[in-house]
């Protein structure tokens, strides 16, 4: 997602360092201004700032395999769906390596076992680790 952003040069809508700005910019009577901003601008215009977090959120939100079940909430700011889904990816890979772990750990061999089936069930298990 990552590179995916940095090829469409959103990446500061992910982590943040392009912030939204305030308000649009102020219209003159009788004048109609255009506030339209490149894509990779830096300090975008309010519109620009949205159609570009709008875009990141869609690419965050189509490539989150169930987001509903993983308890990311993909209505807000396209930075901190990125944030909660960082979040939630570090403590389940935090988690699955400790029961990994705990597997390795726990697995025994005994007599009654196939020393090469053993061998090739605790490497198995070495590498989930």
């Amino acid at each position: 997602m990552r590179t995916m952003a940095q090829m469409r040069e959103v990446h500061g809508y992910l982590d943040g360092t392009i912030i939204r700005p305030n308000s649009p910019t102020p219209k003159l009577e009788g004048f109609t201004t255009i506030t339209e901003t490149s894509w990779n601008s830096k300090n975008p215009s309010l519109d620009g700032w949205e159609t570009r977090d709008v875009w990141t959120k869609m690419l965050l939100t189509f490539n989150i395999k169930d987001a509903d079940n993983l308890e990311i909430d993909t209505t807000g700011m396209s930075a901190s769906i990125w944030k909660l889904a960082k979040d939630n990816y570090e403590t389940h890979s935090e988690m699955t390596r400790i029961n990994a772990d705990n597997k390795l750990r726990t697995l025994k061999y005994t007599s009654n076992n196939d020393f090469s089936t053993y061998l090739s069930t605790m490497c198995n298990k070495l590498s989930q680790v």
